[in-house]
């Protein structure tokens, strides 16, 4: 049993001193990366006697994880990143990880048909959920650190998609509150408290929007039509009414981006 856990020990020293080497070689100004390669290519023979557990573990994967980000090799990286989230080695390593996996599933996302897409908002939801957790978002956190707004403005975004509309309104209004005039915020806010039916702050928003927006562009109509619809839902005749009065200055309801969307609404509204 002792030759045993020597061996072990011997194991754990040549992959500890092949990875301080090899993170010094990727944080020297030279950027050696050769060197680097080489040095978590033999620290690999010795790795795989060690315990997922175990420190020297988490060292080497984090370095390897490193490697392959300085290298661009993508393939590599998301491995890596995977190892980390699943074994957690470091709290600072596993959020390093989470933002690596979350981009890769947003990056598979661009390309998804529209039947993978569902699981993959999901996943990209619980990447999120979790580096949030672990970054913060009360509004000190989020007003003074960047990568948490970040992380808590994307987690808004998914928690909507998939259908978590009370966990996206907490958030956005938490950002709003910091970010008061920023539209982005406003609009993501207006959405969310839409879709998840309080339809009196939604208002608010998107009148919000309407009067801050400049007229005609693109999200100044987008807010007319969500504002209409917020308005239909509370009091149905002072809907009709605003509709009638924006369709009076505009016969052909708008461009032909929104034409049909004003045209389903005054449709709505007239039954």
């Amino acid at each position: 049993m002792l030759g045993v856990e020597k061996l072990k020990s011997n194991h754990d020293a040549q992959v500890e001193a092949r990875v301080i080497g090899a993170q010094l070689a990727l944080l020297s100004g030279e950027r050696k990366i050769d060197q680097a390669r080489a040095l978590i290519e033999e620290a690999g023979k010795h790795v795989t006697q060690l315990r997922d557990t175990s420190r020297t573990a988490g060292e080497f994967h984090y370095w390897k994880y490193q490697l392959a980000r300085a290298t661009k090799d993508y393939a590599t990286t998301v491995q890596e990143a995977e190892w980390i989230v699943k074994n957690r080695p470091r709290q600072e390593y596993v959020q390093a990880a989470l933002i690596t996996l979350a981009l890769d599933v947003e990056r598979k996302l661009k390309s998804a048909q529209d039947e993978e897409k569902g699981k993959l908002q999901k996943q990209a939801y619980d990447l999120y959920r979790e580096l949030s957790d672990a970054m913060g978002t009360t509004e000190e956190i989020l007003k003074s650190k960047k990568n948490a707004a970040i992380a808590a403005t994307r987690l808004a975004k998914y928690a909507s998609l998939v259908g978590k509309h009370s966990e996206a309104t907490k958030i956005l209004e938490t950002l709003v509150k910091i970010h008061s005039r920023d539209a982005r915020y406003i609009r993501m806010l207006a959405l969310a408290q839409f879709q998840a039916k309080n339809f009196d702050r939604a208002l608010e928003l998107w009148r919000r929007l309407v009067n801050g927006l400049k007229k005609e562009s693109n999200g100044w109509y987008e807010a007319k039509l969500y504002g209409i619809a917020s308005l239909a839902e509370l009091e149905k005749s002072e809907a009709l009414k605003e509709f009638n009065q924006y369709k009076l200055l505009r016969p052909n309801l708008g461009p032909p981006a929104w034409r049909e969307q004003f045209k389903e609404l005054g449709k709505k509204l007239s039954r």
